[in-house]
């Protein structure tokens, strides 16, 4: 066989022994509930289903609102994926939602109160701590 071969051969190899591993290190090791990790991620996502051009446009809208960068998305996403890893610091995990929440309250004023609430339970479900914000 010509070396061609040999390379591509010991490649396809290599991606067959590497595969499992890789596989079992992209599944999060978390000790929270399934159902309150999507919950966490579904009100991450609030800032977008929120917004009047979101509710109100088309399914192409929906889509191009969906895929845009969103900074309260961004930042509240990484929050659910600190607060799942089991060997995190919960407390202050607690505090930074906290601090997440009033930043929200000080930014969309009363009418994102009841998805301040709805996050400050999941933050509390997930951290086992007490979020305390102000506003709320």
């Amino acid at each position: 066989m010509s070396l061609g071969i040999h390379i591509v051969v010991l490649s396809l190899v290599l991606a067959a022994v590497q595969a499992p591993a890789m596989a079992a290190s992209s599944v999060p090791d978390s000790t929270v509930a399934p159902d309150i990790l999507k919950s966490c991620y579904d009100e991450a996502r609030w800032p977008i289903h929120a917004q009047p051009a979101y509710v109100t446009g088309g399914e192409r809208v929906r889509e191009q609102r969906r895929n845009g960068f969103n900074r309260d998305v961004f930042f509240m996403n990484a929050l659910c994926d600190d607060m799942a890893k089991p060997d995190s610091d919960k407390a202050a995990l607690a505090s930074h939602c906290g601090d997440r929440i009033a930043d929200m309250l000080k930014a969309y004023g009363r009418k994102v109160r009841p998805h301040a609430e709805r996050t400050r339970d999941i933050c509390q479900a997930m951290t086992g701590q007490p979020v305390s914000m102000d506003g709320i």
